[in-house]
This record gives C-alpha cells, sequence and structure tokens, in this order.
C-alpha cells in the first residue's frame, strides 16, 4: 500500500512540474530573449541567446524546487530562471569568449 501511495505521489509531482512549471519556464525564457533582442548586436547578445537556447533545461530542472511552495510557483520560477540563465551567459562567456585580459 505504502509502495502505491508514493507511486501516486510521484505521478502528481511530475504532472504538476510538466503541466504547470515547464509552461511557467518557457514563458520566462520567452521573456529574455525579448530583452535581449532590444540589446545590440554582438558577441556578448550571442552568447545570452546560445545560453537560453542550448542550456534551458537547467532552467526547467532548477525549477522543480518551484514546486515546494504551490502558493508561490509563477514567482519562484521567475526567480529561478533569471539566475540560471544569468549563471549559464557567464558560464558561456568564461568558456567559449576569447579575449585578452585587456579586452575583458
Amino acid at each position: 500500500m505504502l509502495d502505491l501511495r508514493k507511486e501516486a505521489w510521484q505521478k502528481t509531482v511530475l504532472t504538476r512540474f510538466v503541466t504547470q512549471v515547464f509552461p511557467l519556464v518557457e514563458r520566462e525564457l520567452n521573456y529574455w530573449k525579448k530583452f535581449l533582442n532590444t540589446c545590440p548586436e554582438g558577441e556578448l547578445k550571442k552568447q545570452a541567446f546560445a545560453g537560453i537556447r542550448h542550456k534551458r533545461f537547467h532552467c526547467q530542472g532548477g525549477s522543480i524546487y518551484a514546486l515546494y511552495s504551490p502558493e508561490k510557483l509563477k514567482t519562484l520560477v521567475e526567480i529561478i530562471v533569471a539566475v540560471q540563465t544569468i549563471s549559464d551567459y557567464l558560464d558561456n562567456l568564461c568558456d567559449r569568449v576569447e579575449c585578452g585580459a585587456e579586452e575583458a
């Protein structure tokens, strides 16, 4: 009986994650893409878009923590996506952009 309850709970969490959290993550990523479209062209913008395009799963995975507080789900997803997007952007800058110390 305990296994059935655990399995039901897991299915409920997974369902909420896919049906509630994923759409919020996509909405937030779209917000950041629209913001980036207002930025000047260049390597920084390119790396920002690359972070969103190639590392969106970080935002999706991190946002599972928003399920711990359903009443604050939207706000928590906004915060998690913003922080993860910044982190991925900075990671891209460190790993992919070639520049000397003077240019940094």
